[in-house]
């Protein structure tokens, strides 16, 4: 989940023949993913026919390389913050309260947060990715080689899934990187996290209420939510710490254990239970400081940036 905000940036194409393009199976690392493979009993004869025929997406790759959050705060922020999305998600809140007040109950996450994020993801269902997540999912794995480790066992995952008759690995759409359903999750976290509402198998592409019991339940177990805030900001300050922010930069983060945070924190009010300190570039010539909670580091667990973590946490003040 991790990879679905470049969903709303204007598409760009990136055109090969069909001469051109490069079939998955064509690289020399997928024997061995194959020869792997067959030790979970997944035959040679499925992947080739779900897998190896696919072709090299050069969109994906271009998607992958070139993430949301290398903008600018501002940008990332104004993007996913707007009156039409604060207004759909009351209208969503009003629609799914019982489930909502289930997974709060259950989960002990705040329902203004898994609004939120399904809102940050899908506009409620609105945007759930047209990309096929097998050749996303494979594009990237083969194709991408720093990412390459993280996105085959993806990969391998997606086939479990479809052998168990889970998802049809053919049909299934999402995200340029894979992740797919309302709340944006990835092969291994629908594995592990995705629960159904009331019902043993979750569906994340049609059921509103198991994506809510499912993002409730991922925060609760991945993130470890507990009832703390996730972030404060701080609005009177002494002296900034010196080259807290360099230049060009669009945020900076501390941990608690910094020598920079600790002396930081020497001079503003009591916050024994801040985990660090997020600085955020507002304008070329404003700043503004955040002190992050436990929870932030849980809405990280969901996507792994500064930026959505507070976004989301933003966001949920609306509907709190």
């Amino acid at each position: 989940m991790f990879w679905k905000l470049i969903l709303f940036l204007p598409l760009l194409i990136i055109g090969c023949s069909k001469a051109e393009q490069k079939t998955i199976s064509s690289y020399p690392q997928y024997s061995k993913f194959v020869h792997d493979m067959q030790s979970n009993n997944i035959s040679e004869k499925y992947i080739n026919q779900h897998i190896g025929k696919l072709v090299i997406n050069e969109d994906v790759l271009y998607k992958i390389t070139h993430p949301a959050e290398a903008r600018s705060w501002q940008w990332y922020r104004n993007l996913l913050i707007t009156n039409k999305k604060i207004q759909l998600g009351h209208t969503f809140i009003k629609n799914h309260m019982e489930a909502l007040n289930f997974a709060e109950n259950t989960y002990h996450v705040p329902k203004s947060v898994i609004v939120s994020i399904l809102g940050i993801e899908s506009e409620y269902g609105r945007f759930k990715g047209n990309y096929s997540v097998a050749q996303a999912i494979a594009t990237i794995g083969f194709g991408y080689e720093r990412r390459s480790a993280f996105f085959l066992d993806e990969l391998k995952t997606l086939l479990e899934l479809s052998t168990s008759g889970k998802i049809d690995i053919d049909t299934l759409n999402g995200s340029y990187a894979g992740a797919f359903g309302m709340g944006q999750f990835m092969p291994d976290s629908y594995r592990d996290y995705a629960v159904g509402y009331h019902k043993e198998t979750a569906d994340l592409i049609n059921s509103f209420d198991d994506n809510i019991v499912s993002v409730a339940n991922y925060l609760h177990l991945k993130g470890q939510w507990n009832n703390e805030e996730s972030a404060r900001e701080i609005h009177s300050i002494g002296p900034a710490p010196k080259g807290i922010l360099k230049k060009d930069a669009q945020s900076a983060w501390y941990a608690s254990e910094s020598d920079t945070f600790n002396e930081f924190m020497h001079n503003q009010d009591p916050a024994p239970h801040a985990t660090g300190l997020l600085v955020m570039r507002e304008s070329k010539d404003k700043i503004s400081y955040w002190l992050t909670f436990h929870n932030f580091n849980a809405i990280k667990s969901y996507n792994n940036s500064d930026y959505y973590a507070l976004v989301v946490s933003l966001l949920s003040k609306e509907f709190a």
